[in-house]
């Protein structure tokens, strides 16, 4: 059956290239994720057969291909923010992949339900009818040197949680001449950054990954000789590490906590919880690997290194088994066709093997 559809691929490969180049317009043109949506919705129109909905908190449109015999629900994911070579690629293989499988007639079983996010994920929720799927795919782009026709794969972490922190330091205002009679604020606020910076130094074990940035201090209104009342931190913390993430956490409370107290102050901190560690899942790698090796003998397996890097899928990986794959973003310069037939072959491979057993 694989056979089959890698005979139409020759053709699908340019259709997809078309709907590359014309998303590529539309982010090169300043155009905003809602005009990418609703070219991706205008697309996903042309294609008989599937069922297009919009998830209840509007973060995506859900394109799904429901068969006649009931097998397993596999979703597929994309995004319509991030790099231009990825958004384009991942959103034109997809919608290449869609086409393919509504005009092939094939007797599959299941579920196909294909993801296209638009807006940022709330943490503690997924969308209702993606808590059904059984498992979800999807592939990013990496600048790490490989061969030509390689991906790269791997179990456990392999892309960071990402949180987000607003501080409010709450002190006491006051003239300039009297400094004694106010608690500066913005002081406090400085002591509190370089306090913070100690987390990923003497709380993270030498070889683990994480980052913790202080990215943006406000403090004052503009006058040079008022001692501001308050000031505001905002930043992010990176990790692989489920468990560093919670002590993250923790830390960045108590440091706040005893530098306010020693000083008089106040304060307020939220954390934005944007996504967790991507997780791999073993049991989804394994038979991925064993798919390819027996059907793509032309597509050489590498290990992925684990990266800083974030992705919103991370949030469905937590519920939903699956896993990522990563393709050399370099051959994508000059090589837009070649890349986006071995995401075709790699992505059709895979749900031939899932859906076309009987």
């Amino acid at each position: 059956m694989v056979e089959t559809f890698f005979n139409k691929l020759d053709d699908l490969q340019y259709f997809s290239l078309d709907r590359q180049n014309e998303i590529k317009k539309i982010l090169k043109n300043g155009k905003n994720v809602d005009e990418l949506k609703k070219y991706i919705i205008q697309e996903l129109k042309k294609i008989e057969g599937i069922k297009i909905t919009i998830d209840r908190n509007n973060t995506c449109v859900i394109a799904t291909i429901k068969f006649k015999r009931t097998g397993p629900k596999i979703g597929f994911f994309s995004n319509l923010f991030g790099s231009e070579e990825e958004v384009s690629i991942k959103n034109a293989v997809f919608l290449g992949i869609l086409r393919l499988i509504t005009e092939s007639k094939t007797n599959f079983t299941g579920e196909l339900k294909f993801v296209f996010q638009f807006a940022l994920f709330i943490s503690t929720y997924i969308p209702a009818n993606l808590k059904e799927l059984d498992e979800i795919y999807s592939f990013f782009l990496t600048p790490y040197s490989m061969p030509e026709n390689q991906i790269l794969i791997g179990a456990g972490p392999v892309m960071a949680s990402n949180d987000h922190f607003n501080i409010t330091v709450k002190g006491k205002g006051g003239h300039g001449s009297a400094p004694d009679k106010s608690i500066d604020a913005s002081l406090i606020a400085a002591y509190i950054i370089q306090e913070l910076q100690s987390i990923i130094s003497r709380n993270k074990a030498p070889l683990d990954k994480a980052t913790f940035s202080v990215t943006e201090f406000k403090a004052g209104e503009g006058a040079d000789n008022i001692i501001t009342d308050k000031a505001y931190l905002k930043g992010s913390i990176k990790s692989l590490s489920i468990d560093e993430r919670s002590i993250f956490f923790k830390r960045i409370d108590e440091i706040i906590k005893n530098v306010c107290l020693s000083l008089n102050a106040s304060y307020e901190l939220n954390f934005e919880e944007i996504s967790p560690v991507l997780v791999n899942e073993k049991q989804q790698v394994d038979s991925f690997i064993k798919i390819i090796e027996e059907n793509l003998n032309e597509i050489q397996l590498g290990k992925i290194d684990s990266s800083l890097n974030t992705s919103q899928i991370a949030n469905l990986l937590k519920e939903i088994p699956g896993m990522v794959f990563f393709l050399k973003s370099e051959n994508l310069v000059n090589k837009e066709k070649e890349n986006i037939l071995v995401c075709l072959r790699i992505f059709v491979t895979v749900i031939v093997n899932y859906l076309g057993k009987k």
